[in-house]
């Protein structure tokens, strides 16, 4: 086995179809030249494979360090045409099938790191510390990695004391609703906007929930009332100015 097939799964993060053609070491930072091999690929509009081969491009892609060396990729991607007639998506970016998303210009190990470093510490603390260790990123991607999280679903009968509060998805622009199991002290789900509708939608859902804790925000008293009339909801002491 050469040095270079064995390098493949450490470099290539185990992503299948691609071939790793040359490296490169510049102080510390290692570039990769890897090419895509897959001949199909599903269009990602109607799902149909396609092997009609439109074009190529390189995508950058940052990727684990190893030794101490920074990775980086230059990823040489193929795009389809879309065979079905109907189809809007006349040409498409080859997909992966696993470590490597749509896009990403990062491998889904490294967005996997990013995202538990920035909900652990903060997106703006983060992206000081990430250069430490071999990688550059802005507060901003960070942000955005955190907000994609996946927050594990929580069994209705598990779920009996929350507390609901907004944040801000852009301070002072948009704004969301956070939901806590105050048992686990853990986050419970993230809603997209802080309306009592859309409250009220989600405690319906949990018929289980027996103490709600929140501010004096009149949207959220309605919603609390409204999708859970068995709870009892508990206030801050902040009180709210009296509307005119």
């Amino acid at each position: 086995m050469s040095l270079t097939d064995a390098l493949l799964p450490l470099l290539t993060a185990r992503i299948p179809f691609l071939k790793l053609e040359q490296l490169y070491e510049v102080e510390n930072h290692v570039q990769a030249s890897i090419i895509s091999q897959q001949a199909t690929s599903k269009c990602p509009k109607c799902g149909t494979l396609s092997s009609s081969l439109h074009s190529h491009y390189t995508r950058t892609i940052q990727d684990l360090p190893v030794g101490g060396s920074r990775i980086t990729w230059t990823l040489h991607v193929r795009r389809f045409r879309c065979r079905k007639r109907k189809c809007a998506q006349h040409i498409f970016c080859e997909r992966f099938t696993q470590g490597l998303n749509a896009y990403a210009r990062t491998t889904y190990r490294v967005t996997m790191l990013f995202e538990t470093t920035s909900l652990q510490i903060g997106a703006s603390p983060a992206s000081s510390l990430i250069p430490d260790f071999g990688f550059t990123s802005s507060s901003s991607t960070l942000l955005r990695c955190a907000h994609h999280a996946i927050v594990p679903d929580v069994l209705d009968a598990a779920l009996k004391i929350i507390g609901v509060d907004d944040f801000a998805f852009q301070k002072g622009q948009n704004y969301g609703t956070i939901i806590v199991n105050h048992e686990s002290n853990k986050v419970v789900d993230l809603l997209p906007d802080r309306a009592a509708s859309t409250l009220s939608r989600w405690l319906k859902l949990h018929p289980n929930i027996t103490i709600i804790t929140r501010d004096r925000s009149f949207e959220y008293a309605k919603a609390c009332t409204d999708g859970a009339p068995q709870a009892k909801q508990v206030l801050d002491r902040f009180l709210m100015p009296k509307r005119t």
